[in-house]
């Protein structure tokens, strides 16, 4: 069972210690565990049982050692959770604490998503413990001082233990009084003392959470090879593990709200060290080529915040509609972390739909079209139009009975889940941006924005290009190339084609762009067939990582998808766009001599470092159904 004595000894050294395995890089926020449903600790370890097989034994001796009823008004399955991963147990790789925190620390956070329930169930139980506000300590056998400059800003992924007791550190079992040693010296503000629901009850463990930030602001030599890093945390206006809305227990306790931003307001939005380049990049917001890519490295991997804070601000609609930027900020932030980790369906790729709508709406043909509310509903629609997409299609949602399928009645189900998240992430007064709208503005700017959302359902892209044509020979004035759109309807009919253009627009940007989105659209798409193997369902088309071929697949959309409707958009908005059209046709034709090359790359074959004058990617399309490649990627 459970280690005591020397070997407990060991696991208590070994979470204190447990330091140099924290990775540099920068993750993407830990935010999937939020909306999973509060589960007993024997459901919520049941996905765990393959990694961790002796799990359950464990399970059931935490919920015997548990004092019932538990301290600080936890559940016994709350109190449970921190029991359990205070325990440690042999092999090590199979040890609860040790499995997760190197689940926390990996980039792939797909190898998260066994642990979502315990996480959701841990975090719920730390969140209710009093938090630890004053100087804890942690410590190795080895000098890092390298590793934590001053002044600089790091990150430890995994959940971190410290004690209040700088004695204990000096013990010889941890650091002792010989050789290199570092000793952190740590300011937390949200440390949680765990003391009374620990396997190890003498032990004054405080318990930093996963993901959280510190300052580097000194570091001592103190002789004697004793070294000394003091650390800040830092409570970010962009948490990088989303923090629970409120307290789940019965017990009164809240947390502050998630994502209320107090602090000042940054010029661009968001917290980066990279502020000089990214204001010169956004200098370039209203062209199309815009490299999103490089703003999401510059901004911390927080692209969506800072386009649609740009982008509002750009066309005054702060000012116009009484928006607080602490609000929108709030709301932003909120929003982006929504967005899965997946490889396309992601925050970037929301970012780049929302400044390429921006770009159309300031086409010389729409001047004085749409009115202030309707431009303002676009760029939200844009911004949300993907939120907490799973990165798999609509079918594979229906086909395997999916709980989200089974909420939306088969029907639009991904396009009805990004509205229901986005409108109710307005709900929290600190996140609502439309606060001072009247009530017929709010009704009907929700009215777009369902309306366009639910156009970026690839199943309706038939019916969405016949409509934009008949449009075209009945509202447009051929003698001087205006746009004769007065009704309500015919603006959002365009908007809505104008959403899909901006979902669709992959394949018209630059080569250097359009190769990343490939290489994204295209393993999402992988990686959904690999599911349906592991389902023994049938294999959408151009989702067998072993059959597919890149080019056949880029020339197909192009040619059956997207350039009819970028050809017939052009046509409306004559002739502003007529330089996207022609990209998008040297893509294609790029692709069709790529094809034909004698030295073609086959499917899997990264593509991205290919010379070429002009090419770009698909988007991964929401439903792929059809053995047909054409008409699957109309379905």
């Amino acid at each position: 069972m459970a280690t005591s004595g020397k070997r407990g000894t060991a696991v208590r050294i070994h979470r204190i210690a447990d330091i140099t395995q924290e990775p540099r890089e920068i993750h993407t926020p830990i935010v999937a565990y939020k909306d999973m449903p509060i589960v007993s600790l024997e459901a919520a370890a049941e996905p765990l049982v393959p990694l961790l097989p002796a799990i359950q034994s464990y399970v059931a001796a935490a919920k015997s050692l548990c004092k019932n009823p538990p301290a600080d008004g936890l559940t016994l399955d709350e109190s449970a959770s921190i029991m359990l991963y205070s325990m440690g147990w042999t092999p090590e790789d199979q040890c609860l604490y040790i499995a997760l925190n190197a689940t926390l620390r990996s980039e792939d956070r797909e190898k998260l998503m066994p642990w979502l329930s315990y996480l959701k169930l841990l975090l719920t139980a730390l969140q209710q413990l009093p938090s630890e506000r004053g100087t804890v300590f942690r410590g190795i056998k080895s000098d890092l001082r390298n590793e934590y400059r001053k002044d600089s800003t790091i990150v430890w992924w995994a959940f971190s233990s410290s004690t209040t007791s700088i004695g204990v550190l000096n013990e010889e079992l941890f650091l002792g009084k010989e050789g290199k040693r570092t000793m952190f010296a740590i300011k937390c503000s949200s440390g949680k003392d765990i003391q009374k629901h620990s396997y190890f009850p003498s032990e004054n463990e405080i318990l930093l959470h996963a993901a959280t930030q510190f300052k580097v602001v000194d570091s001592l030599d103190q002789g004697d090879g004793l070294y000394i890093i003091q650390l800040q945390e830092i409570e970010s206006i962009h948490p990088l593990l989303q923090p629970l809305l409120e307290s789940n227990s019965d017990n009164g306790s809240k947390d502050q709200p998630v994502h209320t931003v107090t602090s000042p307001i940054s010029e661009l939005g968001v917290d980066t060290p990279h502020l000089e380049e990214l204001r010169c990049l956004l200098n370039c917001i209203n062209d199309w080529d815009l490299d999103i890519f490089r703003i999401e490295d510059l901004s911390c991997q927080q692209p969506l915040t800072i386009i649609a804070y740009r982008i509002f601000q750009e066309r005054s609609l702060v000012r116009t509609y009484a928006i607080e930027p602490h609000t929108l900020i709030s709301y932003l932030v909120a929003l982006e972390h929504r967005y899965q980790p997946v490889p396309y369906h992601n925050r970037t790729h929301a970012a780049d739909v929302c400044q390429s709508m921006h770009v159309l709406l300031n086409a010389p043909a729409l001047d004085g079209v749409f009115t202030d509310l309707e431009i303002m509903s676009a760029i939200f629609a844009s911004a949300i139009h993907d939120v907490d997409h799973p990165g798999v299609t609509n079918p594979f949602l229906i086909n395997t009975k999916n709980d989200l399928a089974l909420t939306y009645n088969d029907d639009s189900v991904l396009e009805n889940h990004h509205l229901a998240v986005a409108f109710k992430l307005l709900q929290a007064d600190e996140r609502n941006i439309f606060s001072h709208l009247t009530t017929k503005q709010m009704k009907t700017l929700r009215k777009i924005v369902i309306d366009m959302v639910l156009a970026t359902d690839m199943s309706k892209h038939m019916q969405l290009l016949a409509d934009l044509k008949t449009m075209i020979e009945t509202k447009k004035d051929t003698g001087n190339d205006i746009i004769m759109l007065e009704s309500y309807d015919d603006r959002v009919q365009v908007l809505q084609s104008m959403i899909h253009c901006a979902d669709l627009s992959n394949p018209t940007k630059p080569l250097k762009i359009c190769m990343k989105w490939t290489d994204r659209s295209m393993e999402e798409f992988w990686r959904q067939g690999d599911k349906e193997r592991d389902f023994e369902l049938e294999i959408s088309p151009m989702c067998d990582r072993r059959l597919a071929s890149v080019e056949k697949h880029q020339i197909a959309f192009i040619e059956f998808i997207v350039h009819p409707l970028w050809e017939t958009w052009a046509d409306l908005l004559y002739p502003d766009v007529n330089n996207i059209l022609e990209t998008l046709e040297q893509n294609r034709d790029w692709y069709q001599a790529r094809l034909s090359a004698p030295a073609s790359v086959s499917a899997g074959t990264n593509i991205t470092n290919s010379s070429s004058p002009s090419s770009s990617p698909t988007p991964m399309t929401k439903t792929v159904s059809s053995s047909n490649e054409e008409d699957s990627l109309m379905k």
